[in-house]
């Protein structure tokens, strides 16, 4: 509900009928103690309040009707600030006053009367009793008017060195408003249409009340002594620094003092108000001049105006009088050369262009801002904690470990895992892989998981997306980001010279909350003492046929146009090279997918890039079907790197020679420039290649070459010549395409009550249940039978016999379960009698030889299912 509706409107007053007028809330329960200030709105009162004993700060807004919605918008943005240097506000509430009573801020404005008695009424806004109270810099006149005609709240109050680190140690108020009693008001004649009298209504606000004096008394009585020493004026100015960077956070409101203009959301509890780009949201006429920033004052005439750069920029003049006193923003001779950086940061914050103009968040981490006296303790105690060699560090590690887990998080913690849907196909995916594995000879071997993190120095901005973790020794270890390298560094340890073997194995990514993001891989590895050509290149070709097979079992990636891109590391370091000597930017432009290469070839023209260069790069950024068409292209190219690019293309045919006779069918297209392809680190120092769908980001496989991440790895004393090459195969892209083609042909097979499908995942073949309760004896003795055959059986327990049958029905619908068998009454236990139930087409069958009637009509199912499966679509 909008406060410029009914949220903080009054109630009906004067209606027949209505019980005795109250008196005000404020004379009730408040004892004002001292006058504090005043303004163009209204004034401030030093107040006790009567219940709780506590000193308080109440101002006094008489509303003026054309002003109301400003004040409100004030009111939610008080509500909505919390911060340790700025004033906490309270509560707010509404007052109307009765008929002739004397208004609280009749010492500013004229006394109201009317003809009518009214009672006093009040409207509380309590939503935010821990939030605070923060001034606007920029509230300011336009041009031209008096530099103290300010109509915001007076007082930038500031505490004691001693009373620093309270948590409302400082408050903030607009500083236009110093010397607004010296002022005189102006008054600009306006005629008016005669509209009816109305009864005054006062706004309430109550605020924390901060002792001590504003921050223009301060400088005064600073002045005599040579102002504010140099760890005065930078505690004042972070503190300052720190307020306004509240207010950039993206959940802050657009304004501090008066909310001009911001648009308050219907809802009052929303946390954000959108800032407006209107000039009004920038000043609404209060405030000084003398602090004005240049495009407040004399508006901006491009872009985008900026409330926080105004701020920042009246916050230079602040740190200027904080650090000398004067007037003028010009820096005197007497400018303290020791003070050097306060310099630097005023005239940042002075730039006439607010783009130029930092803003407070990177004022607060800007380079000349110093340290404050607790960093500077961390700092200087950081390098002692964690030093291994030092008493502290176990007792550092103990208490780390040893912390207290709140319950709540521990609930929440899994919260954000993402389990895909298709999670539950991960067993059938697994297991047809793993079959093609072991027809190519290769065993199954498990890598080390976890492995101590790199040095931070050598540390990739790949690798800062892993998975580090810290041991109860002090160890930093980190999760594999890529499956090929766990059992790089396993082969290295091992000494391994020769295996072919795989795994299913996890990737980890890091995520913002919660555990890990695990990715599942199915890697195959070959790794040979065979160091000529033509065995790498077998060993090449056989990965190759590794993910055709695997792609040509699965519905849902066999029907896909799933081609082998391939390319050659060499290729493509090559050419970086030749760009990076060149132009650093030539790689970037290179790399433009939505450029043609006429394009490209003009830009890397104006770079500077030979003819020559950018007409091999024009060769080698295409894609070929075979290479003779691509080696008859380079032939005609003179080039120094044409030896080393003939000697990789040569690597690439003897590989796809090879993978043709070893029964590939799938197209392999070859690409010499793909920089993507060698974002994984892993694979270098010879071929690589990937298994692509219809869009570039669709890889189901990588692999290549990997021994040289082996030789990493290995001690140098122990490094003998191999040759490593793997596959990874996407377990998660592969068990998704699954999923998509299921949801399609699963429903209609089941429809059609023929089967859940040869690929849907299921449970077991057969469920034992029964109505009645006490024959968990009789169906466990079918259950024992029934595995001993091989029959893949559940039972229900007694707890399942209160369910009905269709409840039954649907939960083995649910879990893929062919059929129900029901154990008879215990009057026909002797026979041996059972009912076997087809859970898709319904039809029972009873009979007494209970194993051969489930195994017979389970291997009718069993049947028709592997015939339909390869090939057949009569059933």
């Amino acid at each position: 509900m909008s406060p410029d509706g009914h949220y903080y409107a009054p109630m009906n007053i004067g209606t027949p009928g209505r019980s005795a007028p109250r008196v005000s809330r404020f004379r009730e329960e408040w004892e004002e103690l001292e006058f504090l200030g005043k303004g163009g709105f209204g004034s401030v009162v030093k107040a006790q309040n009567k219940l709780d004993g506590r000193i308080y700060a109440v101002k006094k807004i008489r509303l003026r009707g054309a002003d109301d919605a400003k004040i409100y918008r004030e009111i939610t943005a008080l509500s909505r600030l919390s911060h340790r240097y700025i004033v906490r506000y309270y509560t707010a509430w509404l007052e109307t006053l009765q008929s002739g009573a004397t208004s609280p801020t009749d010492s500013d404005d004229s006394t109201v009367s009317s003809d009518t008695t009214e009672e006093a009424q009040t409207v509380t806004n309590d939503d935010s009793t821990d939030s605070a109270f923060v001034f606007n810099l920029d509230d300011l006149p336009p041009p031209g008017s008096s530099p103290y005609t300010g109509t915001s709240f007076p007082g930038i109050h500031f505490r004691e060195n001693s009373q620093s680190q309270s948590r409302s140690s400082h408050g903030f108020d607009d500083s236009s408003d110093e010397d607004e009693d010296d002022s005189p008001a102006v008054v600009v004649p306006q005629v008016k249409a005669a509209t009816p009298r109305i009864n005054p209504r006062i706004l309430y606000i109550q605020m924390e009340f901060v002792e001590n004096q504003t921050l223009k008394e301060m400088v005064e009585r600073k002045a005599p002594e040579g102002g504010f020493s140099e760890e005065e004026s930078w505690r004042l100015f972070r503190q300052l620094v720190e307020a306004l960077t509240l207010k950039e956070t993206p959940r802050q409101l657009g304004d501090f003092g008066l909310a001009v203009n911001a648009v308050v959301p219907d809802d009052p509890l929303e946390s954000v108000i959108p800032r407006l780009d209107a000039f009004q949201e920038m000043t609404s006429g209060v405030g000084t001049s003398l602090y004005v920033a240049p495009e407040v004052m004399f508006g901006r005439k491009k872009g985008t105006r900026s409330q926080s750069k105004a701020d920042l920029y009246s916050l230079g003049i602040v740190f200027f009088e904080l650090n000398f006193p004067q007037p003028s923003i010009e820096f005197p001779s007497a400018w303290q050369e020791a003070r050097y950086r306060q310099r630097k940061i005023i005239e940042m914050l002075l730039e006439h262009d607010p783009d130029k103009r930092p803003s407070a968040l990177q004022l607060s981490t800007n380079e000349y801002l110093p340290e404050t006296l607790e960093d500077e303790y961390v700092k200087e105690a950081l390098p002692i904690i964690v030093d291994p060699k030092r008493p502290h560090y176990e007792a550092l590690l103990a208490k780390l470990f040893d912390q207290d887990t709140v319950p709540a998080k521990s609930f929440i913690y899994n919260m954000h895992a993402d389990i895909p849907d298709h999670a539950a196909l991960y067993d059938t995916v697994r297991d047809k892989i793993v079959a093609v594995f072991h027809m190519q000879g290769a065993v199954s071997k498990e890598p080390i998981l976890l492995a101590l993190n790199h040095s931070p120095n050598e540390i990739s901005n790949e690798d800062k997306q892993s998975v580090i973790l810290l041991d109860r020794r002090g160890d930093l270890v980190t999760l594999p980001r890529h499956a090929t390298t766990p059992f790089a560094r396993l082969a290295a340890i091992e000494g391994t010279t020769r295996i072919k073997r795989y795994s299913i194995s996890n990737a980890y990514r890091s995520t913002p909350v919660g555990p890990p993001k695990a990715i599942k891989f199915a890697i195959f590895d070959i790794i040979t003492p065979d160091t000529d050509k033509d065995s790498i290149g077998a060993a090449e070709a056989e990965c190759m046929r590794v993910v055709d097979e695997v792609l040509s079992i699965f519905p849902g990636t066999r029907e896909q146009q799933i081609e082998l891109y391939l390319t050659h590391d060499g290729l493509t370091r090559d050419i970086r090279r030749t760009l990076l000597d060149i132009n650093p930017q030539a790689e970037e432009i290179l790399s433009q997918t939505r450029s043609s290469f006429p394009q490209k070839r003009a830009h890397l023209s104006r770079l500077g890039v030979p003819r020559n260069v950018v007409d091999l790069l024009e060769i080698l950024t295409g894609t070929f079907d075979e290479v003779a068409p691509l080696f008859n292209r380079l032939e005609k190219i003179s080039s120094e790197n044409n030896s080393r690019i003939f000697d990789a293309l040569e690597e690439i045919k003897r590989t796809l020679t090879l993978s043709r006779l070893m029964g590939v069918k799938r197209k392999i297209i070859l690409a010499p420039w793909s920089p993507s392809m060698l974002n994984q680190a892993d694979f270098t120092g010879g071929l690589v290649f990937e298994a692509r769908g219809a869009k570039r980001t669709d890889i189901y496989a990588r692999g290549g070459r990997y021994d040289p991440l082996i030789t990493k790895f290995t001690v140098p004393n122990r490094r003998t010549p191999i040759r490593a090459v793997a596959v990874q195969i996407s377990m998660d892209r592969i068990a998704s395409a699954l999923a998509d083609y299921l949801s399609s042909s699963v429903k209609s097979m089941v429809k059609e009550e023929r089967s859940f499908g040869y690929w849907s995942p299921s449970r077991c073949d057969v469920y034992i249940a029964s109505f009645q309760p006490g024959l968990l004896h009789e169906r466990v003795e079918l259950l024992r039978d029934l595995w001993s055959h091989r029959i893949r059986t559940d039972t229900m327990y007694e707890e399942a016999t209160q369910q009905s049958g269709d409840e039954h029905v649907r939960m083995c619908k649910r879990e893929g379960t062919l059929f129900l068998v029901y154990v008879r009454l215990k009057a026909k236990r002797d026979s041996g009698v059972v009912l076997v139930k087809n859970v898709l087409t319904g039809v029972e069958t009873e009979g007494k030889q209970s194993v051969n009637l489930v195994k017979n009509s389970l291997t009718s199912i069993q049947l028709l299912v592997t015939t339909w499966c390869h090939g057949s679509n009569t059933i």
